[in-house]
């Protein structure tokens, strides 16, 4: 009888790491102060590896960064001298989640463009036209099942035509579309290509985002014009469709922004190309299999989990010494 009660502890113990939802710690919160003096700007070098560990091997979880200052101001995110997204307005108070799809395709590749001692560190610039101060705050976030997928089944054309149609004065126009599946095609496979075709019928600016975070900016005349995204910016895409705010969750989705001087209007087509050219510097050159260079650098077990298993084992010891 007293076996059959020892077996049944231990697989509640060996259950309940896993099926237990996230309890917030205070040292899950980091702050990161802040001050710009006189209308100038400043930068703060954060280094995530606990958070990029805890996110890449808890699902459930993403990263929640919160921007609070006392007035407006721009903000900004580099990594290694790239660019990875800025505000497209200014900001005061506002908060984005990082998942484990955008914190895996943040680290893949970057070994030819980090050291050991900045992968895991992002520059966050702050820029404000006087003098302001504030924090930002990087804690977890629970997200529900259905904030972590889009739909299983759904297929994405190869190509498609968003109209536009800008009032001018920089006045922007943004329309969202959903080519999840494309940028995730592009972004395993190195023969592939996403390539935008633009025509308007005046100079225009297009921004490509999400949640007014800005990973592109393209600028282009009335004349047709193409662009084809080479590797660093296929990464762009699907940190942008990753990206997730408490105004829209939905993980497949970017922002097309577009603005003109004076009125206009046109349409941006996209679509999904086949070469037998490899893209240079894409990853599965270099790994054969783009999932074996998936969130390079690899990981170590995260403490919080290396705690727990160490914990079960010297219980089930006791027990097992207990019940001789």
């Amino acid at each position: 009888m007293f076996q059959m009660r020892l077996v049944c502890l231990l697989i509640c113990l060996l259950i309940n790491p896993i099926s237990t939802s996230y309890i917030e710690e205070p040292y899950h919160t980091l702050e990161v102060p802040f001050e710009v003096i006189n209308g100038t700007e400043t930068t703060e070098e954060v280094f995530l590896e606990f958070y990029c560990h805890t996110v890449t091997y808890t699902k459930e979880l993403a990263i929640k960064m919160r921007v609070e200052a006392d007035t407006d101001l721009s903000f900004a995110a580099d990594k290694c001298g790239k660019r990875l997204f800025e505000t497209s307005t200014d900001i005061q108070n506002a908060t984005y989640y990082f998942n484990r799809e955008w914190v895996q395709t943040m680290l893949t590749g970057i070994r030819k463009t980090c050291t050991v001692q900045n992968e895991y560190s992002i520059n966050f610039t702050m820029a404000c036209s006087e003098s302001c101060k504030g924090t930002i705050y990087f804690s977890f976030i629970e997200l529900k099942q259905e904030e972590l997928i889009g739909i299983a089944d759904k297929t994405n054309p190869m190509e498609g035509t968003i109209p536009f149609r800008t009032a001018g004065d920089g006045e922007p126009t943004t329309i969202s579309s959903d080519i999840g599946n494309i940028i995730d095609a592009v972004y395993m496979n190195s023969r592939l290509r996403f390539v935008l075709h633009m025509q308007y019928s005046t100079a225009f600016t297009l921004e490509i985002g999400k949640c007014g975070l800005v990973v592109m900016r393209l600028e282009g005349t009335d004349r047709m014009f193409s662009y084809n995204f080479i590797w660093e910016e296929s990464k762009l895409l699907r940190m942008a469709k990753a990206t997730q705010c408490p105004d829209n969750y939905q993980l497949d989705v970017i922002d097309y922004t577009m603005t003109s001087e004076v009125a206009g209007s046109g349409a941006v087509t996209f679509l999904m190309t086949r070469t037998k050219k490899k893209m240079e510097n894409h990853p599965e050159n270099e790994y054969g299999l783009m999932e074996l260079a998936l969130g390079i650098p690899k990981h170590h077990i995260p403490p919080t989990q290396s705690s727990r298993c160490i914990s079960f084992l010297i219980i089930s010891l006791f027990l097992v010494m207990m019940a001789m």
